[in-house]
């Protein structure tokens, strides 16, 4: 599978906080670079900031047919779950192959959406060595980790995990819209009965006027 990368070194931080997309924005304790990925049916972008203690990386990932018409990639209530558990999967695996073994996953929410917390541990030590925030909004994997390189610190994994922030002034959605049968039902009844309604009205007037036109 043929993967492509390009390194941009602009980042898009405003005012501490760096914006990942129109939703998502994270602070990230010094300018990030930049990143954009592209493999097999999806694309994304990476920002990321590392020194010799530490490491912290976000990623966009979303399907490419399912940009410009988001909501068809949207899960349904009830496949939420699943949706995330796949997600959970690939991350796992991912992390694993750099050493960072799972260790348990929390389910947690931010602005109303629904996410997880997953940890990892040194592999020997056992002692917790990275976390990462997971959420799916508009169709969209949003993937936020702070991992040790030399050093893990609990207080710059909070500052960076707890800055996530989620704008919802264009009411994005985390699952599709579920179809309301009986709403609609009572919807068609009465659009019935006023058509019905106006029709005998109709019907009644001309009775009374004798016009028949």
């Amino acid at each position: 599978m043929r993967k492509t990368l390009l390194l941009l070194l602009i980042s898009t931080s405003l005012f501490g906080q760096t914006k990942i997309d129109s939703i998502f924005s994270i602070e990230f304790p010094a300018t990030p670079e930049k990143m954009k990925i592209s493999e097999g049916a999806e694309k994304g972008v990476v920002f990321y900031s590392n020194n010799e203690n530490d490491s912290f990386v976000v990623m966009s990932l979303i399907n490419k047919n399912g940009e410009n018409d988001f909501e068809k990639n949207l899960p349904s209530p009830e496949g939420l779950k699943s949706a995330y558990e796949k997600m959970i999967a690939v991350q796992i695996k991912a992390m694993r192959k750099k050493t960072f073994i799972f260790k348990d996953s929390t389910e947690i929410e931010i602005k109303g959406f629904r996410g997880y917390r997953l940890t990892y541990q040194d592999e020997n030590s056992k002692k917790q060595i990275a976390e990462s925030v997971l959420l799916l909004i508009n169709g969209i994997n949003f993937i936020a980790t702070y991992s040790k390189v030399n050093e893990y610190n609990e207080e710059n994994k909070n500052k960076f995990l707890n800055s996530i922030t989620i704008d919802t002034s264009k009411e994005p959605k985390q699952v599709a819209e579920k179809y309301d049968l009986k709403g609609n039902l009572l919807e068609l009844f009465f659009k019935g009965i006023l058509v019905v309604g106006l029709f005998y009205l109709l019907r009644k007037y001309k009775k009374t006027t004798g016009n028949n036109v």
